[in-house]
């Protein structure tokens, strides 16, 4: 009887110790987070239908019961600048979150370019190194799919920003945040929710594309799968592509143990050379999925080799199996994790070493072409041994002779509303005071379309938070792929001008990177001038500062006779030459809708261009294609903005 009544207790106990923790604050809502200044402050969470929950902060006190649903909501009324505080939840237990500020919070989203780490960028080392800057606090939501609109996100937390804690945070939010904090000094709380690859309809609502026959498959299965289905199709492509890789390492001559290419007696001196990082493309091969082998010679002294020794590749594009010395050493089937692997000591010795890597590419760009992180070897005593310069090369298998193709990636990511639910809707309503995005790269097929999904999308984002218009900043695209000699429809030039159109929305802003891009690399490592130019349109319409915020921007044109008089705005002090050689990448055209390369001259604010090949000009168009040399700014040394005087018929508008 007496262990009866002890069971008993025990189980009361843990009742009533079930029903006291069940109260929870939503976990965007940590230590060390930002609260927006100057508003209404919402605080949000779970628990027991009918218990009551307060939250205290400062000299603030506000109460309220959950409702039958088991949800809180409360608001705290506006708060100025300052810090460090704490934010008590006291229900039947009691929550306190330290270290709190209120300061300025922005929403950073979008694909790969605001993904892009810190540790990636331009003067990478540099910049890590000097990011103390405790007042700026870093919170990144985790990569969430969802099927329907969640309530919660598992937010790992909020960081104070150091060297440790930013070096693989979005580099565009860091620079942007960095640039409002140096001008005003008051706290800055940054949230990062970004998926590289993905789409604009990823992060919108079902109530906005649901009605369209487009996406409505996509959306139904969406809203038919679970967290389970989304994992087994992703593990089951997983085991699918290990079985065909398997398969295709079987047939490559080069692993037979009759050729051995990684065999450091085989005599490659008949091989290509190739300078590294570059992609393959570029580098002399051309358009190739398949495998190549590279090989890369180092002299090692006898005192490099007294400590550890590590080789990093960087991110290889798709896949690779490296061997140093004709010893495997390592292998990275992922074409997003740095390739970084321990040389074991037996392996190296003093002198001539050989490093084989073999590369597949299963597409897009392929190769050695990680720009961003040190290809090299290096010891544990931080001696490093630079691996860029002269490769030698052999192609190998060609995936297009191939009759088994690798297994398609499934990329669930990038199905309508899934990350709009797992990652935008469970921050909502998080106070805050603006958004900035950097996505389009992956809509540039269906370009015209994007600037109707892009308007909708901040229209719906904006009714949702519930905050009114606030301000919504965004980054057009950066130059890309092989320059374009002569005048053609592009896709890119398209998206730039759909990202344009959301101008004529209140309170919106656009940095372009028309000028900081390159013809390989979609992601620019320069993302400290991105982060400026999205700064300074925060600092001139969110904050009131004397800033210019936008390069030179079409306004009107004339016609007198063989040329066209085009006007601008953004350059009360005239327009300008970046390199002071003749203006480049105007075209103009005739009736007949036929584009020619012009000539362009600055007279004062306007620009007057003209071509011999076009008698009677009716449309001009400036940077109209993907990878544009431009060198038109303003005083400012921003670029100005693409367009196109004339209203014709784009290739991707239906």
């Amino acid at each position: 009887m007496k262990n009866k009544l002890v069971l008993i207790s025990v189980i009361f106990i843990l009742h009533i110790t079930s029903n006291y923790s069940q109260t929870k604050v939503a976990s965007i809502f940590q230590n060390n987070m930002v609260l927006q200044e100057g508003i209404e402050i919402p605080i949000w969470g779970t628990g027991k239908s009918g218990d009551s929950v307060e939250v205290t902060f400062k000299e603030q006190s506000v109460k309220i019961e959950i409702n039958e649903s088991g949800n809180w909501i409360l608001k705290l009324k506006p708060e100025e600048y300052g810090g460090p505080f704490s934010l008590k939840i006291i229900s039947k237990d009691t929550t306190i979150l330290s270290n709190v500020l209120v300061g300025e919070v922005w929403v950073c989203s979008g694909q790969s370019n605001m993904t892009m780490k810190l540790r990636s960028v331009n003067n990478y080392e540099q910049e890590i190194k000097n990011a103390n800057y405790p007042n700026i606090r870093l919170c990144t939501i985790p990569l969430t799919l969802a099927s329907k609109p969640n309530s919660q996100v598992k937010v790992s937390g909020w960081d104070e920003c150091s060297p440790e804690s930013v070096e693989n945070f979005s580099a565009v939010s860091y620079f942007f945040g960095r640039e409002i904090y140096n001008e005003l000094k008051v706290p800055i709380g940054l949230i990062h929710v970004s998926k590289g690859g993905t789409p604009i309809e990823s992060w919108m609502s079902k109530e906005l594309l649901e009605s369209n026959e487009k996406y409505k498959s996509k959306i139904d299965f969406v809203e038919s799968s679970s967290d389970e289905i989304f994992s087994k199709i992703n593990s089951d492509y997983k085991k699918e592509y290990k079985n065909w890789l398997a398969n295709l390492l079987n047939i490559e001559q080069g692993l037979s143990s009759e050729i051995n290419w990684y065999n450091n007696n085989l005599n490659y001196s008949s091989w290509k050379t190739m300078q590294i990082p570059n992609a393959w493309e570029n580098g002399g091969i051309g358009d190739f999925d398949g495998v190549v082998w590279f090989k890369k010679e180092v002299e090692l002294s006898e005192e490099f080799l007294e400590s550890k020794i590590t080789l990093t590749l960087g991110t290889v594009q798709d896949a690779n199996i490296t061997f140093v010395n004709g010893e495997k050493i390592g292998t990275q089937l992922s074409r997003d994790k740095i390739s970084t692997y321990k040389i074991p000591p037996k392996v190296l010795h003093k002198g001539k070493n050989i490093i084989t890597v073999l590369v597949l590419d299963n597409y897009g760009v392929g190769g050695l072409w990680d720009y961003y992180n040190p290809i090299a070897i290096s010891n544990s005593i931080n001696d490093t041994i630079s691996l860029a310069g002269n490769w030698f090369y052999k192609t190998s298998i060609n995936l297009d002779t191939l009759s088994y193709k690798p297994p398609e990636r499934p990329l669930i990511e990038r199905y309508p509303t899934i990350l709009f639910n797992g990652m935008i809707n469970p921050i909502i309503p998080f106070g805050m005071k603006g958004i900035i995005w950097y996505q389009g790269e992956s809509n540039a097929k269906d370009a015209y379309n994007y600037r109707f999904l892009f308007e909708n999308m901040i229209t719906d984002w904006r009714r949702k938070w519930d905050e009114g218009d606030f301000p919504f900043f965004f980054v057009q695209l950066a130059n890309y792929t092989k320059p374009r000699i002569k005048p053609a429809e592009d896709r890119w030039a398209e998206l730039r001008e759909s990202q344009a159109y959301v101008l004529k929305i209140n309170n919106t802003g656009m940095a372009t990177a028309i000028d900081i891009g390159n013809n390989i690399d979609v992601h620019p490592k320069n993302k400290q001038e991105v982060g400026k130019r999205l700064a300074l349109n925060a600092l001139a319409k969110t904050y009131k500062k004397n800033k210019e915020f936008a390069g030179p921007t079409y306004e009107s044109f004339t016609i007198n006779n063989d040329t066209v008089y085009i006007s601008f705005s953004h350059c009360t002090n005239g327009l300008l030459s970046k390199d002071e050689k003749d203006l480049r990448e105007f075209t103009i055209s005739g009736e007949d809708h036929k584009f020619y390369i012009a000539q362009a001259k600055i007279i004062g604010n306007k620009i007057l261009v003209w071509s011999e090949d076009v008698e009677s000009p009716v449309a001009v168009r400036y940077a109209w294609q993907a990878n544009p040399d431009v060198n038109l700014i303003n005083e400012a040394g921003l670029p100005a903005f693409p367009f196109r005087t004339d209203s014709w018929k784009l290739s991707t508008e239906e």
